[in-house]
């Protein structure tokens, strides 16, 4: 069977969307934030945000009762790299909605920006900011801009 980069991001996503059933049970005493305009309109996680960092990366699920939910994943934390990354669904990977089919992801077509600011593995947290376009499996897209997030993570 030939892979090519779209059936590698689809994998990838398939596997985000298993970690954040199992992660999204997880309970952290403090809660930190993910935020976003998703198409003009504010994004704010309630709650606690789940985070695990796996051999594979981190994997952040954040939730909105309201909303869609946002899952993302950012294979860079595994080497601690503060600066810029892309989001493609192949280095790293985003998810707004509750399943991969009816979800938008980013395309290695067209990757997103993913700026880590801060690591702090003594205190496991992680700062950073994100952009991208996503898109449906639809053809649908969705404009994120002014992503936040500032979690504490699980390993």
């Amino acid at each position: 069977m030939k892979f090519n980069q779209e059936t590698l991001a689809m994998k990838k996503l398939h596997f985000i969307f298993i970690m954040s059933v199992l992660v999204w049970g997880c309970d952290k005493s403090e809660q930190y934030a993910v935020t976003a305009r998703i198409d003009g309109v504010e994004w704010i996680s309630k709650g606690a945000v789940p985070a695990i960092l796996t051999a594979n990366g981190l994997l952040i699920n954040a939730s909105n009762p309201t909303q869609s939910p946002i899952a993302i994943s950012i294979d860079d934390l595994v080497y601690n790299v503060i600066g810029s990354h892309p989001i493609d669904s192949t280095n790293n990977a985003f998810l707004y909605g509750s399943s991969i089919t009816t979800g938008y992801f980013a395309k290695p077509s067209n990757p997103g920006a993913l700026n880590i600011t801060e690591v702090d593995a003594s205190e496991k947290r992680v700062k950073g900011t994100f952009e991208l376009m996503t898109y449906s499996l639809a053809g649908d897209s969705v404009h994120v801009t002014d992503g936040t997030f500032n979690i504490v993570y699980q390993n």
